[in-house]
């Protein structure tokens, strides 16, 4: 995901680089660890609320800076990568299902799961919710979806469901959603789709009359 006021993702640069080397910064072992924490780890928490997302196992590895670097140093040096990570806030790698997470969405997540924040407004609020939709966005890639207005389309309609499995309350997660809508017009084209509207053809619940 690219990180502007919100989100979009970066994906679909990565099979091709997966494909010319047998192993990547990665890819290296990691320990599994939760709580509020912001270290590399494997995150099982994030990861069931990802795998109920995708409909399949999604791990989620969540990355400190520095090795948040390495991975874009080893992407950029193989030819691996569209773009800078500096600029992503997560990526799906297809050949083995995993979910990962820059520093600053793990950090969002970390603050709505473990540490009980709740802002109204400001840095951390959009920090939250730039989080919930990275994560939603890229379970979606993990579910199977490759076009990136389909899958940013799915995961703001699915915010409100990922923030309450991160422990949201039902207010709370109605906002984070509300301010993903809010920040969708901010996304590169290939991101948007004006099919993305209620009673649109993305639209994930055509019979009700709300949005998203």
């Amino acid at each position: 995901m690219r990180r502007l006021a919100l989100v979009v993702a970066c994906a679909l640069a990565l099979p091709a680089l997966a494909h010319a080397r047998s192993s990547f910064y990665a890819d290296k072992p990691l320990p599994t660890r939760d709580g509020a924490t912001s270290v590399s780890r494997i995150e099982p928490r994030f990861g069931r609320v990802a795998s109920s997302l995708a409909g399949k196992p999604a791990p989620v590895r969540c990355w400190s800076p520095l090795d948040w670097a390495r991975i874009n140093g080893d992407l950029i040096s193989h030819g691996g990568a569209r773009e800078s990570l500096d600029y992503v806030s997560g990526f799906y790698w297809p050949t083995n299902g995993r979910i990962h997470l820059d520093p600053t969405a793990c950090a969002g997540l970390v603050d709505l799961t473990y540490r009980g924040l709740r802002p109204d407004r400001g840095r951390t609020f959009a920090r939250i919710a730039l989080a919930v939709d990275t994560l939603a966005h890229e379970s979606m890639h993990r579910r199977g979806f490759v076009n990136e207005a389909v899958t940013e389309c799915y995961a703001v309609q699915l915010n409100y469901r990922t923030a309450t499995l991160l422990g949201a309350s039902s207010s709370f997660a109605y906002r984070v959603a509300q301010q993903s809508w809010a920040a969708y017009p901010l996304h590169p084209p290939q991101y948007l789709s004006t099919e993305c509207r209620n009673g649109g053809k993305l639209d994930l619940s055509p019979k009700r009359n709300s949005w998203p």
